[in-house]
């Protein structure tokens, strides 16, 4: 999954508050994957050197 992927994946997830389910749906993954890379981008963003 590309980073654009993984970005555009935790955007939608934030502005529509939908499920990984129906998240996975639309992006026509797992919805095991869309929590691995929501997660990811997460603690990206909330990590030390980005939020500080």
């Amino acid at each position: 999954v590309s980073v654009e992927e993984q970005l555009a994946i935790f955007l939608y997830t934030c502005v529509t508050g939908l499920s990984s389910c129906h998240v996975a749906e639309r992006f026509q993954r797992s919805p095991d994957t869309v929590t691995k890379y929501f997660k990811a981008m997460l603690f990206f963003f909330s990590s030390d050197p980005f939020y500080s």
